[in-house]
């Protein structure tokens, strides 16, 4: 059996609280670096994840920068 885990930045954990309460909760408007997350789940999604995630990681932001820069950074690319 393959377990999914789902990963959120801590600043904005909108769908793991959509899977805990079984509705889409709406995301504020935050200025993180991980934008692309700074959606909700939709009405076609919410299903999908909460049939299929068995869990959830919180990032804090600094990793997420890390990730970020280790690209530009690293000698050898």
């Amino acid at each position: 059996m393959l377990a999914i885990i789902a990963c959120e930045p801590a600043g904005g954990l909108g769908a793991m609280d959509s899977v805990k309460q079984n509705h889409i909760v709406p995301m504020p408007d935050q200025n993180m670096l991980a934008d692309g997350l700074r959606t909700s789940l939709g009405e076609l999604t919410l299903p999908i994840v909460c049939g299929l995630v068995m869990g959830f990681f919180a990032v804090a932001e600094e990793k997420f920068n890390w990730q970020c820069d280790w690209p530009m950074n690293d000698s050898s690319m």
